[in-house]
């Protein structure tokens, strides 16, 4: 017997083993969802930018926008 496939909403917490971000654990469909292979977990791009401005020395954020090849502002 299948366990049944939860459905998420918008704004939904998830952990990022679900699909969520990393960083702020939800789904949102406004914000720019990618994909960090090297982690195996999702991450909005606007969360990795404001983890950065927040803590220009967190090592996950500084590892994932050196994989992503994202810049931060």
């Amino acid at each position: 017997m299948s366990s049944p496939t939860k459905v998420y909403q918008d704004g939904d917490p998830r952990h990022a083993t679900e699909g969520g971000c990393w960083f702020c654990g939800r789904v949102d469909s406004s914000l720019t969802l990618l994909f960090d292979f090297e982690f195996d977990t999702y991450v909005h791009k606007e969360c990795l930018h404001t983890e950065l401005m927040v803590d220009p020395d967190h090592p996950e954020a500084k590892f994932m926008a050196y994989l992503l090849e994202e810049k931060v502002h």
